[in-house]
């Protein structure tokens, strides 16, 4: 196992643990679940209930966001594409992109 990868596992694994979502929907926008919905994929794997359960949201308040990520490549039904995410440089951006495709705002050209 490599020091990224033990570090990705250790920021799933904090974020799963320390943030709880307020179940306010003022606060909790979509962008702001989304985000939680990738964290969370880190440690939880790319399935659904295990996400909404993990973030304390119903899975009905993540599917849209959960079929937008793997109809763009980034959930498949075994892995999360994400390693992106943890690039120095460009992992900020990487990541935002990754919330832009889970709220249906872009598509990702290489899923077609």
């Amino acid at each position: 196992m490599t020091g990224k990868r033990i570090e990705k596992w250790t920021a799933a694994d904090w974020i799963v643990e320390s943030v709880r979502l307020t179940g306010d929907d003022e606060r909790d926008g979509d962008a702001v679940i989304c985000g939680a919905v990738l964290l969370a994929s880190l440690r939880e794997g790319p399935k659904v209930t295990r996400i909404a359960k993990a973030i304390g949201v119903p899975t009905r308040r993540i599917r849209h966001l959960f079929d937008n990520l793997v109809r763009n490549g980034i959930f498949t039904s075994t892995k999360v594409n994400g390693s992106e995410w943890f690039d120095e440089e460009s992992g900020g951006v990487a990541f935002n992109m990754a919330v832009a495709c889970g709220l249906g705002y872009i598509e990702r050209v290489s899923s077609r």
